[in-house]
């Protein structure tokens, strides 16, 4: 099963490999095998929604993992793991890029003597960090659950759950009783993952 933004392998910018690779710690070909070859479908994002894990309720619910929505995300029906990682890449690249082009635009404004009103700079470093943290991101829980032999299928969202509660994204969002941005994503079977892996 693919999602519908997947690309082929010659499709897939090497460079976007390169960056992903780099944030996750892992090697760029490891990366690439993973992803193109043995045809992985993480995540599928079928829903925006507004979910605060620790008041989940809903059995239904337990089947999904939250991910925060980060900015400029693809709507397509279903998403896979490179379009997470390529998402995740571009918004460090953004931040990267736009806060100091802000800073260099403001101080120009300043030197010419036009008075500019305060502009707060987008900043989605929380939510990609979210994502590829050590050792509680989405990687590195996957290819733990993935290498145990006694894998469960509803262990790997229940431990990004609990990891993700620890985030000050999600509970400042929560204790101001903010709608949070959160793709809801249907997993695949990890025996099926578990064997694309491992095996």
């Amino acid at each position: 099963m693919r999602g519908q933004g997947c690309r082929d392998r010659e499709g897939l910018a090497k460079h976007e490999f390169a960056v992903a690779a780099m944030l996750l710690g892992v090697e760029e070909e490891a990366l690439s095998k993973v992803v193109m070859e043995r045809d992985i479908v993480i995540l599928e994002v079928t829903y925006w929604c507004a979910v605060d894990v620790s008041l989940v309720h809903n059995l239904a619910l337990l089947l999904y993992v939250g991910v925060l929505g980060t900015f400029g995300f693809e709507a397509f029906q279903n998403n896979g793991l490179e379009e997470l990682l390529e998402n995740c890449t571009n918004e460090v690249l953004l931040a990267t890029f736009t806060k100091p082009m802000f800073i260099a635009e403001m101080e120009m404004y300043r030197r010419e003597g036009i008075t500019v009103g305060k502009i707060k700079c987008p900043n989605h470093h929380e939510c990609a960090g979210l994502i590829a943290a050590k050792p509680d991101g989405i990687p590195t829980v996957l290819d733990a659950e993935a290498r145990n032999p006694k894998h469960r299928d509803k262990k790997f969202p229940c431990t990004l759950r609990r990891q993700a509660r620890k985030a000050s994204i999600l509970l400042a969002a929560a204790r101001k009783g903010h709608e949070a941005n959160v793709h809801r994503a249907p997993l695949c079977q990890c025996c099926e993952l578990h064997q694309r892996l491992v095996h």
